[in-house]
């Protein structure tokens, strides 16, 4: 078999990729803060695409995600972890739900976040438990960061950053906020799960890769 072509995309020829590192495909609700959060990790024995692909409700964002990872496998491109990131924003409770199931039902792995992926960000700090409207977030933030929170691409960058030494304690916090809605019985409503993510999850699959 000839050697692939020096140009040729780092996700194509999955058989001679796989051997050295994992890849990561992360679909995004959102043009600047997840995908832009989400490439800044610099792993050492995987890759990491974090795209955009389209903004709306989470329905829309999970049916856009399907799309795009079939036009990734249609290009040659495979990857060995999915992820979909978005929110609850106004998407009503049943639909959210519903999106989280489809997601899954094809595959992917959900980090969602109810309301917005900015109690993500909130986490790094304090423990946020209950309800708190998104349009909070970027005022809590300003105060604890000591900068106004935009959804700009130059924020988007600086976020990773500064929040970096603080990511074991997100971590810890998002996990105890979603075990606060664990009642046992394997049966989980996160449309009703205010303020909680898994976006920890997706963190602590790509810190292992770190």
């Amino acid at each position: 078999m000839s050697k692939p072509s020096q140009k040729e995309s780092p996700f194509r020829r999955r058989s001679a990729f796989r051997s050295l590192r994992e890849s990561f495909l992360i679909l995004c609700e959102g043009e600047n803060t997840e995908p832009t959060y989400f490439n800044a990790f610099r792993l050492s024995t995987a890759h990491v695409r974090a795209l955009p692909v389209t903004s709306g409700d989470a329905m829309a964002v999970v049916k856009a995600a399907i799309k795009r990872r079939q036009a990734e496998l249609d290009k040659g491109n495979e990857y060995d972890h999915c992820w979909v990131v978005f929110d609850k924003d106004a998407t009503p409770g049943d639909q959210f739900n519903a999106a989280i199931a489809l997601a899954e039902s094809k595959g992917f792995q959900v980090a969602y976040s109810n309301q917005a992926f900015e109690v993500w960000f909130l986490l790094h700090f304090d423990y946020v438990s209950g309800p708190m409207h998104r349009n909070q977030y970027s005022d809590r933030l300003k105060v604890l960061l000591g900068f106004s929170y935009t959804k700009h691409m130059d924020t988007a960058r600086l976020m990773f950053r500064v929040l970096l030494d603080r990511q074991s304690l997100a971590i810890e916090n998002a996990k105890r906020l979603y075990n606060q809605y664990d009642n046992g019985s394997g049966y989980r409503n996160p449309a009703e799960e205010e303020s909680s993510t898994t976006v920890y999850q997706l963190v602590e699959k790509l810190r292992s890769f770190m």
